[in-house]
C-alpha cells in the first residue's frame, strides 16, 4: 500500500512538476482515502515554496496505514509464536535426549544376559540402573506442556 501510495504522488509530482493540471486531477482521485489527509497536510506547509516542509506526504503524521498497524500487530504475533516454537523444539530435543537414555538402560541390560563373568554383569547391570535413575530424574524435571 505504501508503494502504490508512493508511485500515485510520484505520478502527481511529475504532473505538476510539468504543469499538467487535468493529470494531477487524476492522481488525485487515485490516492487511497488514508492518504489524502497527509497529501492535504503536507500541500498545506507550501512545500515547492517553504524549504522547511516535510519531504513528502509519507512523512506527515496524518499519514496512518491501516494496513500497517495490523501488519505490526501480526509481526508481533509471529514473534511470540516464533518464540514459543523455539522453546517447544528445545523441549523436544530433551525428550529425544532422554530416550537416548533409556534405549541405553535397554542395550546395557540386554548384554548383561549375555555375560558369563559375574561381575562384569553386576557392574553393567549398576551402570543401566544408573542411566536409568539419571534418565527418571531427566524426564521429571522437564516441562510436561
Amino acid at each position: 500500500m505504501r508503494i502504490d501510495d508512493l508511485l500515485d504522488f510520484n505520478g502527481w509530482l511529475n504532473a505538476h512538476d510539468a504543469g499538467d493540471a487535468r493529470l494531477t486531477l487524476i492522481y488525485e482521485r487515485r490516492f487511497r482515502p488514508e492518504f489524502r489527509p497527509a497529501f492535504h497536510a503536507w500541500l498545506a506547509q507550501h512545500p515547492f515554496t517553504n524549504p522547511q516542509a516535510v519531504p513528502g506526504p509519507l512523512y506527515m503524521p496524518q499519514y496512518h496505514p491501516a494496513a500497517l498497524t495490523r501488519s505490526a500487530a501480526l509481526d508481533a504475533e509471529a514473534d511470540g509464536l516464533y518464540t514459543e516454537g523455539t522453546d517447544a523444539k528445545a523441549n523436544d530435543d530433551h525428550y529425544i535426549l532422554s530416550t537416548v537414555f533409556f534405549a541405553a538402560v535397554l542395550f546395557f541390560a540386554g548384554i548383561s544376559l549375555r555375560l558369563e563373568w559375574y561381575r562384569l554383569r553386576v557392574a553393567v547391570l549398576g551402570m543401566a540402573t544408573v542411566l536409568l535413575l539419571g534418565g527418571l530424574t531427566f524426564v521429571f524435571t522437564l516441562p510436561i506442556a
